[in-house]
């Protein structure tokens, strides 16, 4: 009798300790990651896709919670983070690979363009286009590029991009510039005078003062100052 009492005893306790766990279905924890993200990105269209399975998390103990970070940029291949906690300690932390790819309505070619072109408004049309792969900086998003001339032909709706754009020379031969080298936390500075002219982002030759024949190259930047190559030093003799 005592024997049955127990087995009683043990099959009435033993789904009180079930319903104590804390369970997080793969659907929801899903579901929950892609939220994060879009709130993250509040503002910007996008599109997100989980490129791997989400398990069921199950524990013993009652009160878990979960919480989503992220510490990489959330464009192109990421990653977020989802951290289970109990009573503010971490129990368990899980990387969810993800694909965030991003768009946005931007002038694109409406036909094949080709070096040299004038481009005019014909040239344009505005659509919906991915762009993941491209810096802020790197794209026009707006009608400015009307009358620039193409240095590199462009594919039929393609977006314009500053570096298939000839840009007003900020730099030219004979200008007396500011020459940078850096490496990790040390810059260095000199003047010289550049031996050709160049537009923002293009890479042109320079000499720098009081150093004989020595050539360098460096990419102009939007200030007139030269930034040399990372494999190149002020020391460097390129060409006698």
């Amino acid at each position: 009798m005592n024997k049955l009492l127990l087995i009683l005893l043990f099959a009435l306790v033993l789904p009180l300790g079930l319903n104590a766990q804390s369970t997080f279905k793969s659907e929801r924890l899903a579901e929950s990651c892609v939220s994060f993200i879009k709130n993250k990105l509040q503002g910007y269209d996008i599109e997100v896709e989980i490129l791997q399975k989400i398990k069921n998390a199950n524990f013993e103990k009652s009160g878990v919670t979960a919480v989503f970070q992220s510490d990489k940029p959330l464009v192109g291949l990421s990653s977020v983070s989802i951290i289970f906690k109990l009573k503010n300690e971490i129990i368990k932390r899980e990387d969810i690979r993800v694909s965030i790819k991003h768009f946005k309505k931007i002038p694109v070619a409406s036909k094949q363009l080709y070096k040299g072109e004038t481009i005019s408004d014909d040239d344009i049309s505005y659509q919906r286009v991915e762009v993941t792969q491209y810096a802020d900086d790197e794209i026009i998003t707006d009608k400015s590029l009307i009358g620039k001339v193409l240095k590199n032909g462009i594919i039929k709706g393609s977006p314009f991009i500053f570096k298939n754009i000839k840009l007003e020379n900020t730099v030219k031969r004979g200008d007396k510039i500011e020459i940078i080298a850096q490496s990790g936390a040390v810059i260095v500075r000199t003047l010289g005078i550049a031996l050709q002219d160049g537009a923002v982002g293009d890479q042109i030759r320079v000499k720098r003062d009081g150093s004989g024949n020595t050539i360098l190259q460096g990419e102009v930047a939007g200030d007139g100052r030269i930034y040399l190559k990372s494999n190149y030093s002020l020391g460097d003799n390129n060409e006698k």
